[in-house]
């Protein structure tokens, strides 16, 4: 009687225990999947970063050594003392001259514009 009953409630409480043991090692396994693809995922994100960036600092070297010899190639008696904001307008944009007596200098008229009567 006692006996059997006893047993058969260790045994179902073995059986659940082993079931929910199962069940625990199944969510444990999909969820350590899961981090080992996000893992993956990740170093390979990274290492595409890597690339993109030894590219850009690959660039940028190239772009410093180019205008540093475009700075040590620009003459520069010619344009001592000029901003380099005129320098890039050229001296087409920064030469006005006065189209008749009637231009103001240093007004919008001095574009060659002529001065309403």
């Amino acid at each position: 009687g006692v006996h059997d009953f006893v047993q058969g409630q260790i045994d179902q409480l073995r059986a659940d225990v082993t079931t929910a043991t199962v069940n625990s090692l199944r969510i444990v396994e999909r969820r350590q999947s899961r981090v080992e693809q996000r893992q993956s995922d990740m170093a390979e994100s990274i290492g595409e970063m890597r690339s993109s960036l030894e590219q850009l600092l690959s660039q940028a070297v190239s772009l410093e050594q180019r205008l540093r010899l475009l700075v040590t190639e620009r003459p520069q008696s010619a344009y001592r003392g000029t901003s380099t904001w005129r320098l890039g307008l050229g001296p087409s944009c920064t030469t006005m001259t006065r189209a008749d007596r009637q231009t103001m200098p240093g007004s919008t008229m001095s574009l060659g514009l002529k001065r309403p009567h």
